[in-house]
């Protein structure tokens, strides 16, 4: 079943509206029809099955047939620290770590980073990426994406125990 990540008050007690990009997923791109059943998940743990009532340009709605706490998170709690990275490796990276269970991303500018600033779009983009690899791995809460930040200030945040992993290590 199709999974999406909405608002919380697009949920009223057994119903649910969507616009905007869930919107035009529903519609468009996967073309559901009423009477079609999806997974809504408001980021609280809890995932709802509805039931699509009308699909219009504008909205849809829903009813809610049954809602329950998720089972797709993980009982440890990871924060992954990262470099920025050129091209697109870093949306790889945040991908495949939504996957394997990641629950916080933070990303750093290091000394050896090409990339030093990202824009707007571009963060964007990267929670688009998690919200997506969320839903398709059936996560029900989404991984935290921290602002950009230095690597003195990522390695103050670091909770202990941490592991800090570095390619030149040889002990």
């Amino acid at each position: 079943m199709h999974r999406f990540f909405i608002p919380k008050d697009w949920i009223a007690v057994d119903t649910v509206t969507f616009t905007g990009e869930p919107l035009h997923q529903i519609g468009y791109v996967l073309r559901l029809r009423p009477s079609d059943r999806i997974i809504v998940l408001d980021n609280s743990g809890w995932e709802f099955e509805v039931e699509i009532e009308r699909i219009s340009k504008e909205q849809a709605s829903g009813k809610v047939i049954t809602g329950k706490p998720g089972k797709g998170e993980p009982a440890v709690k990871i924060t992954l620290y990262q470099a920025l990275l050129k091209s697109d490796k870093l949306e790889m990276v945040l991908q495949k770590g939504v996957e394997l269970g990641v629950t916080a991303f933070v990303p750093y500018v290091s000394g050896r980073c090409v990339t030093r600033k990202e824009s707007a779009s571009k963060i964007g983009r990267w929670r688009r990426i998690i919200q997506e690899a969320a839903e398709q791995s059936e996560r029900v809460i989404l991984p935290v994406l921290h602002p950009v930040t230095s690597f003195e200030d990522a390695c103050r945040s670091v909770a202990k125990p941490a592991l800090l992993l570095w390619e030149e290590e040889k002990a």
